[in-house]
């Protein structure tokens, strides 16, 4: 195994670890702040990426204000 698939798979388990216990849209900012793309949060969650974006978007509208 190359030594960027164990990084990835490294990253995948630490993020996996970061949000058990979390909603699921603290779930999505923890996620995205390590690099993830909308359709990988989408498999780990189990949600639509329509889903995340809209919390996404309302989390960040919620912060301008």
């Amino acid at each position: 195994m190359k030594e960027d698939e164990i990084l990835k798979k490294l990253d995948t388990i630490i993020a996996l670890l970061a949000s058990q216990g979390k909603e699921n849209e603290e779930k999505l900012r923890i996620m995205k702040s390590l690099g993830y793309s909308y359709s990988e949060i989408s498999r780990f969650l189990g949600v639509p990426e329509g889903t995340l974006k809209t919390w996404d978007f309302k989390n960040r509208r919620s912060k301008t204000r």
